[in-house]
């Protein structure tokens, strides 16, 4: 089974701007009239908006200098440094960074 026809500019100009917007591959495909594959194959180019990390580097340091102390808890780090995020996500980065 062979490819179909390729995309023709103005089709590949929908697509990275759909891209552009978050809009799903199936809302990509559903709006421009093409297959999913074809959305998928887009130029390559065109990166994702991602989310923003809740914890920068610096604030990770922080709790792996305060957690290797070993006499304060998860929920007193949290508290120390106000940190914008759960104890869970304090839990894991500790776990990550004993490995």
């Amino acid at each position: 089974m062979g490819r179909g026809l390729s995309l023709s500019d103005e089709t590949r100009g929908m697509i990275i701007a759909f891209h552009k917007a978050n809009y799903s591959m199936s809302a990509i495909a559903e709006n421009v009239n093409c297959s999913k594959n074809a959305a998928l194959r887009k130029p390559k180019h065109v990166k994702r908006v991602r989310r923003p990390r809740k914890l920068s580097t610096q604030a990770i340091s922080l709790i792996i200098r305060k957690a290797s102390k070993g006499d304060t808890s998860s929920r007193k780090i949290k508290e120390d440094l106000a940190l914008p995020t759960c104890i869970a996500k304090i839990i894991q980065n500790e776990k990550d960074n004993q490995t």
